[in-house]
């Protein structure tokens, strides 16, 4: 309930966690990639809600996640 006005934008960054080349950023965790978002998120492509990154991706990192962190100020709620 506390993301509803997230709004992510062409030049927001994104990153891509994967295994390029069968690399781990340490034991099993995945290497971090920034990317840039290239295209408008709020136009959808092929009729999907879908947008493109740009970034150098290499073998191991298809169909990797992407994770958008925004930056805006949050409130914290106290729990009973």
């Amino acid at each position: 309930p506390f993301n509803e006005n997230t709004k992510a934008a062409v030049k927001d960054d994104v990153f891509i966690l994967g295994y390029p080349f069968g690399l781990t950023g340490g034991n099993i965790f995945p290497i971090w990639k920034r990317a840039s978002i290239a295209s408008e998120p709020i136009i959808d492509i092929d009729n999907l809600p879908k947008l493109y990154v740009d970034t150098a991706t290499r073998p191991g990192m298809s169909g990797s996640p992407v994770i958008y962190k925004e930056r805006r100020q949050v409130t914290l709620i106290e729990g009973n």
